[in-house]
C-alpha cells in the first residue's frame, strides 16, 4: 500500500513527462500502422502491374506464333502456290540467299479491278519481240505439267465454208521457240550453254522438244520450254530441294521427267545463277571437272511462223484429210474465221503476231505523227489499261468504245488521258474501239469477233 501511494505521489510530480512518452509511443504506434498500409498497397500495386505486363506478352505471343504456323503451312506447299507463279512463277521484294520463297504468288493472277484499270495488272502474252519476265517477277504460269503439255502442241477446233469441223494443230520445236523468243530469253539461254560447255565431259543434243544435257550415256539436264519460258530440268531429288530459295517444281510424276524430276523456270537472271548451281551439284556428283567459262553472244534472228513452218521448225498438221490427219494446209482469211464467241488463248491461235501488228501499224498511218507523239508524252500515272473481257461485259453488239465513254461508265479513273486495251477472257460481240495502244492479242480479239481497231 505505502508502495502505491509512493508511485502515485510520483505521477503527480512528474505527469508532464509522462504526457510526453505517452505522446511518442501513440506517434510510434501510428507512424507503424501508416509506413504497414503503404507497404501493403504498394506490393498490391507490384502486383497489378506485374499481372498487366504479363499478359500483353502472353497475347503477342499468341500473335506471333499464328503467322509462323501460316508461313510454315504455305511454305510446305511450293508447288501449288503462285504462280505460277505462271507458279506465276506472278511479280516478288526477295531477300535472295535466306527467303525460300522470295515472292509471293499472286497470283497467278490477280483479276483486274475494273473501277481502278491504272494499278492493274492484266493477264496476257507479251509478243514475242518484246522484253521477258524481269528479276521481280513472280512465276504465273502453270504447274501442271502432265502428258498433254509435254507434246507443246497447240490445237484449235474451226469449221470450213463446206461444215465440216476441221482442227488445226501447230507443233513448234524448241528451236522455233527460241528464234521466237525475246533477246533476254536468248541471252539466258546462251549463259547457260557457255557453262554446260566448260564441263569437257558433259555433252548436249538437240532434238525436237529439248536439249539433253548428258555425259556417258546418263542424262543429267534438259532445256525445254514451257509455254514462252525458259526452263531447266535437273536429275536431281526434288525432296531435297523443298522450301529452299530455288523454289524448284517437282515434275517426278511426269514420264518425260522420270531422270529430270527437279524444275526451274528461267525467268529472271537470278534463276539462271540459281541454274548454275544446280548444276554444278549434278555434275560434282558425276565427279565432272569444271574448266574456263567463255562467254559469247547468242543471238538468234526473229523468223515469222510462217518461215517457220517453211524450214520445218512448226508443224501446222490438220485432220483436214480424212485418210491422212496429218496433212499439212493452207492458211484461212481472217473473214472465214470470225465467230460470235473468241477466247484469248483461240484468238493466240488462229492469228499470228505478223498479221496483228500489221493491222497495228496501218491503224497508226491513220493517226498524224504529232498526235502520236502527245499521246506518248503523258506521264505513267495518267495512263490506265483495260481488259477485253470488261468490254465484252459492259458493251452491246457494234458500240463504240472510246476513253470518255469509259469514264461515263466508271471503267476508268477520270484523270487517265491515254488507254491501252489488253486481251484477256472471252469477247462475245463486236466492237468498235476507239484507243491509244492495244496488245496484239487484243487485236486478234478484235478481228476476229468481226470488230474494228482504230488508233487515236
Amino acid at each position: 500500500m505505502l508502495l502505491a501511494l509512493n508511485i502515485m505521489e510520483w505521477c503527480k510530480e512528474n505527469a508532464t513527462i509522462l504526457i510526453c512518452v505517452a505522446a511518442v509511443v501513440v506517434a510510434f504506434i501510428i507512424v507503424a500502422i501508416a509506413l504497414s498500409v503503404a507497404r501493403r498497397r504498394s506490393a498490391a500495386k507490384r502486383r497489378k502491374a506485374e499481372s498487366a505486363k504479363t499478359k500483353p506478352v502472353e497475347e503477342t505471343a499468341v500473335e506471333e506464333t499464328q503467322p509462323v504456323e501460316e508461313t510454315e503451312a504455305e511454305e510446305t506447299q511450293p508447288v501449288e502456290e503462285t504462280a505460277v507463279e505462271e507458279t506465276q512463277p506472278v511479280e516478288e521484294s526477295a531477300v535472295e540467299e535466306t527467303q525460300p520463297v522470295e515472292e509471293t504468288a499472286v497470283e497467278e493472277t490477280q483479276p483486274v479491278d475494273e473501277t481502278s484499270v491504272e494499278e492493274a495488272q492484266p493477264v496476257e502474252e507479251t509478243p514475242p519481240v518484246a522484253e521477258d519476265d524481269d528479276e521481280d517477277e513472280e512465276d504465273d504460269g502453270d504447274e501442271n505439267f502432265g502428258e498433254e503439255d509435254e507434246e507443246e502442241e497447240e490445237r484449235l477446233s474451226l469449221v470450213d465454208a463446206g461444215g465440216v469441223k476441221v482442227v488445226f494443230r501447230y507443233q513448234y520445236s524448241f528451236m522455233a521457240r527460241l528464234i521466237q523468243s525475246s533477246e533476254e530469253v536468248q541471252r539466258r539461254y546462251g549463259e547457260i550453254r557457255d557453262y554446260i560447255a566448260s564441263y569437257a565431259k558433259v555433252k548436249s543434243n538437240l532434238s525436237w522438244k529439248q536439249v539433253r544435257i548428258y555425259t556417258g550415256r546418263k542424262t543429267l539436264a534438259m532445256l525445254l520450254f514451257k509455254g514462252k519460258k525458259l526452263c531447266i530440268s535437273l536429275a536431281l531429288n526434288p525432296e531435297d530441294y523443298e522450301d529452299t530459295k530455288y523454289r524448284i517444281i517437282d515434275v517426278s510424276e511426269v514420264k518425260r521427267f522420270e531422270k529430270t524430276p527437279v524444275l526451274l523456270k528461267l525467268t529472271s537472271p537470278r534463276k539462271v545463277r540459281y541454274a548454275k548451281e544446280l548444276l554444278s551439284v549434278v555434275f560434282g556428283a558425276e565427279q565432272l571437272e569444271q574448266g574456263e567459262v567463255v562467254p559469247t553472244e547468242y543471238r538468234l534472228p526473229y523468223q515469222t511462223t510462217e518461215e517457220l513452218i517453211n524450214i520445218n521448225l512448226v508443224k501446222l498438221l490438220s485432220n483436214r484429210d480424212k485418210v491422212h490427219a496429218s496433212q499439212m494446209v493452207e492458211p484461212i482469211s481472217i473473214s472465214d474465221m470470225i465467230r460470235d464467241r473468241i477466247t484469248l488463248r483461240e484468238a493466240e491461235l488462229m492469228v499470228s503476231d505478223e498479221v496483228a501488228a500489221a493491222v497495228y501499224e496501218q491503224s497508226k498511218t491513220e493517226v498524224p505523227e504529232e498526235k502520236r507523239a502527245v499521246k506518248r508524252s503523258v506521264t505513267r500515272s495518267l495512263k490506265g489499261e483495260i481488259n477485253i473481257d470488261t468490254l465484252s461485259d459492259n458493251f452491246n453488239a457494234h458500240d463504240t468504245v472510246t476513253l470518255e465513254v469509259l469514264k461515263q461508265k466508271k471503267l476508268v479513273p477520270q484523270k487517265i488521258q491515254y488507254i491501252k486495251v489488253l486481251a484477256r477472257g472471252v469477247l462475245d460481240k463486236p466492237l468498235v474501239i476507239e484507243a491509244d495502244d492495244f496488245s496484239l492479242n487484243a487485236i486478234k480479239m478484235i478481228m476476229l469477233t468481226g470488230g474494228k481497231v482504230k488508233l487515236v
